[in-house]
């Protein structure tokens, strides 16, 4: 084993065009609910080619905003992949709705066409009284699932479609039939998508968040969830006992929270989006060479890519057959811990979590449960050096034999 310096599964990327952004933006006469915000909204927008993006203060908010938009409440259930951050779940659960939870393909840890019928029968068959609401497909490890497909079978179901892609900014997706090609944050298949912007994300405002919006009229009222629910542009008609009427009146129609981001830090994010893309060509490179690193291993397999995809890889996530090693996943884990590499695992199925178990009892879901007990994810960031993905490389294979 060799000694190295300690290398995390993720680190944010700043350099001094990043401090300037935020510096210039101490110094303006708003530090927070001021100009930058419309003017990270404008730049995303662009970046997707979508016209709705309302910007929040990190991904956990976006998805509550997302979900309260399009409707999701106590009447409601809504499915969620398994393999996923606790917060795809929690936040529609929080608003009401029951969760039935998806199976996914056990390498790339994505929901498939096929295990989404089987969860939109199940919906039927468990809350026939509750109506389904809204798929989330999580786009894991900043791989794309196959969103078009996926938005056929929501959209017969009923329901809206949430991409989960706080992995997957500069990413996009190819509609195989026809080549058409669209990044990741469009909405051409979906009805909304939420990004994350902490510090070991694709993109980083220290923390934050994103969502845009397929209607226009989806997203005013998301801007109105984002800030208590204030309606600044109501008619006067609408709020009679309120009058008179001045520069100061504001109107409340539906109670919310505040979830707004200040301006120093969407500075940061514009300065950020700058680059984005380049740093997403060199994330592609270092989850290459990972690649070619195991090429010739009979018991480690990186995530493959989809004909229909264009990953934008947030994490490098190998999967190894641990039947046939001599260490365990706890031991693998101690031994490159040791020599300063800390890798992770994302994630432990949420539908085994003790309050869902509590909830729903326990079933399985056995391409969650399988892609858990291989999965590994490796250090990925813009400033990892070459020869540090050879160590790293170097370090598994010496330690599995």
């Amino acid at each position: 084993m060799k000694a190295f310096k300690k290398l995390s599964y993720g680190r944010q990327h700043l350099d001094e065009s990043d401090i300037q952004a935020v510096v210039a933006a101490l110094k303006g006469s708003l530090i927070t609910a001021g100009p930058l915000v419309e003017k990270f909204e404008m730049v995303l927008g662009e970046y997707f080619n979508c016209k709705n993006v309302t910007v929040c203060n990190n991904g956990t908010s976006a998805l509550f905003i997302a979900s309260k938009a399009l409707g999701v409440c106590p009447k409601s259930v809504v499915i969620v992949p398994s393999q996923t951050f606790l917060a795809t779940a929690s936040v529609p659960h929080l608003l009401g709705a029951e969760v039935v939870f998806c199976d996914v393909d056990p390498i790339s840890g994505l929901m498939t066409p096929h295990d989404l019928r089987i969860a939109v029968s199940k919906c039927r068959r468990l809350f026939p009284e509750r109506s389904l609401q809204a798929v989330y497909v999580v786009h894991m490890n900043g791989h794309p699932a196959n969103v078009h497909e996926i938005s056929l079978i929501s959209a017969s179901a009923g329901a809206y479609l949430i991409e989960d892609a706080c992995h997957a900014i500069g990413g996009g997706i190819r509609r195989n039939e026809t080549g058409e090609f669209h990044k990741i944050g469009s909405c051409k298949w979906s009805d909304a998508a939420t990004f994350s912007f902490h510090p070991v994300k694709n993109l980083t405002t220290g923390e934050g968040g994103a969502v845009s919006f397929r209607e226009s009229q989806i997203d005013i009222k998301a801007k109105m969830i984002r800030n208590h629910g204030i309606n600044y542009s109501a008619h006067k008609k609408d709020a009679l006992p309120l009058a008179p009427y001045g520069q100061w009146s504001h109107f409340l129609s539906n109670p919310s929270l505040n979830f707004r981001i200040p301006d120093i830090l969407c500075a940061l994010g514009i300065s950020q989006l700058k680059k984005l893309d380049k740093w997403v060509e060199r994330r592609a490179q270092i989850y290459g060479m990972y690649r070619d690193g195991f090429a010739g291993s009979d018991h480690i397999r990186p995530v493959d890519t989809a004909e229909w995809a264009k990953p934008a890889w947030h994490l490098a996530a190998i999967h190894l057959d641990f039947r046939f090693l001599s260490v365990s996943k706890r031991t693998l884990f101690e031994q490159l811990e040791n020599v300063g590499i800390k890798p992770q695992v994302h994630y432990q199925p949420v539908h085994l979590q003790p309050y869902w178990i509590d909830r729903y009892g326990q079933y399985e879901l056995p391409g969650a449960s399988a892609y858990y007990k291989s999965v590994m994810s490796l250090p990925l960031f813009v400033g990892l050096e070459n020869e540090d993905v050879g160590v790293v490389v170097e370090n598994i294979n010496a330690c599995i034999g």
